[in-house]
């Protein structure tokens, strides 16, 4: 399966340390194509992170999630879009296990489960909640890192634009 498996679409608005931390955590690879859709203002900051990372497509553009996602949609090449938050941290695994998935034609869309980084007791008490919506309605919300095969994404006419709770409403037309 030649090309790049999975295009990584990482909307962000201000500021860039929860962006750099993100990008410090996704190394250049083969099969990926890292996105930025990024709105606000462009300051030195951002031009460094831009000269850092050569490897990252920049984009700017409107404000709001889901025409950030959109747009960065447009630019994506890969047969798989992976819609990250900036303050999200991937999973080790999701290349591999975005290529299993390739391999399945019925698999056209997800979302990876729900972790805070924290060892307070609230946060496994969040994220059992979390897994519980999820369980219970099938909806995953956009901070568990929404993935979908590209055709599908643009078949449905991708993320309305709607002030928020754009992943949401993703969701509903993805099921």
């Amino acid at each position: 399966m030649p090309g790049v498996l999975v295009s990584i679409v990482i909307p962000v608005r201000g500021d860039t340390a929860p962006l750099e931390r993100l990008l410090d955590a996704l190394p250049p690879q083969a099969e990926v194509q890292l996105i930025v859709a990024a709105t606000g203002d462009r300051d030195e900051r951002w031009v460094a992170l831009e000269a850092r990372r050569a490897d990252v497509t920049w984009m700017w553009g409107p404000p709001g999630r889901g025409p950030q996602q959109n747009l960065g949609a447009q630019a994506a090449i890969g047969r798989w879009l992976w819609f990250v938050h900036a303050d999200s941290r991937p999973p080790a695994a999701v290349v591999p296990a975005l290529r299993a998935l390739d391999a399945d034609p019925r698999a056209l869309w997800g979302a990876f489960r729900f972790a805070l980084d924290s060892p307070a007791w609230q946060a496994r008490i969040w994220e059992s909640g979390v897994a519980l919506r999820v369980r219970l309605f099938d909806l995953p919300y956009g901070d568990q890192g929404i993935f979908v095969r590209a055709e599908v994404f643009t078949r449905i006419g991708g993320f309305a634009a709607i002030p928020l709770m754009e992943d949401v409403e993703l969701v509903g037309r993805l099921k």
